[in-house]
């Protein structure tokens, strides 16, 4: 008759080793890496306390035998069907021949389970400089501020146009990509982007009344803020009072207040 003390106890973490608590969104994934592991035993995982009780015997997750290397595996686990809650769950080894359990109930992992952040729209912020009289053919450097209180990483693009009116014909309108890093300008006609290029790459995008350089325009990135420099260089077909709007979208389709004029 074997005892527990006979085989070792299966050593679990999530995520990283010496992790045994860890905090998710509701549908991510966390990893239950399990190491330890007697030859041929299977590792088992059972729920013992969670938002609806204890759900015991949840099974087999992988086997010393079959399913790792030197007696350590890890899996990943999508909490997508998981409700929002903490998960209190126990780790050990059965034998894969008779059954028999091989560890005692010393191994506890928790899992807590968070509700997702309600998806809220962008804004288009500060613009400068917003008054300023431009020479044709000298470089101006711009800066907008497009946020989302997602964090940046929801935006999906930032608009700054500057013309008499909202019209992308005839005007310096340019368009960032957040997702893809890339800055385009709009053709005369309002029809189609032209270029793409990245922050500091030496290019030149234009169209017939504004040069915009790459080289010198940046995209910085923080908390929830998408702060990006604008090079541009208006030509002399491009003269009169003109207005700065600015817009931004996330990666939801949410708009927030649309076109705003700075």
């Amino acid at each position: 008759i074997s005892s527990f003390a006979a085989y070792p106890t299966p050593t679990a973490y999530l995520n990283s080793p010496g992790t045994t608590a860890v905090a998710v969104t509701q549908g991510q994934s966390f990893t239950l890496i399990v190491s330890n592991l007697f030859p041929e035993n299977e590792v088992y995982y059972d729920q013992l306390s969670g938002p609806n009780g204890a759900v015991s015997n949840i099974g087999p997750i992988g086997t010393s035998g079959t399913s790792s290397v030197n007696g350590a595996f890890s899996q990943s686990f999508s909490t997508a069907p998981w409700q929002v809650g903490t998960y209190t769950c126990v780790v050990y080894s059965k034998n894969m021949t008779t059954g028999f359990k091989m560890s005692a109930n010393s191994n506890i992992i928790v899992i807590r389970v968070d509700a997702p952040s309600p998806n809220n729209p962008p804004t288009a912020g500060a613009v400068t400089p917003v008054n300023s009289n431009s020479t044709a053919g000298a470089e101006i450097k711009f800066t907008a501020t497009y946020s989302d209180p997602n964090g940046w990483q929801d935006l999906a693009y930032g608009l700054f146009l500057v013309n008499s009116t909202i019209n992308g014909a005839n005007a310096a309108y340019l368009y960032y990509d957040r997702p893809s890093n890339k800055f385009y300008l709009r053709n005369d006609a309002n029809t189609a982007w032209l270029g793409g290029c990245l922050p500091g790459n030496a290019s030149i995008i234009e169209n017939s009344y504004a040069k915009f350089s790459c080289a010198g325009s940046t995209a910085i990135k923080s908390g929830n803020t998408l702060t990006v420099t604008l090079a541009l260089t208006f030509k002399t077909t491009f003269t009169g009072l003109k207005n700065i709007y600015v817009s931004t979208r996330d990666d939801a389709g949410l708009v927030g207040a649309g076109w705003v004029n700075k």
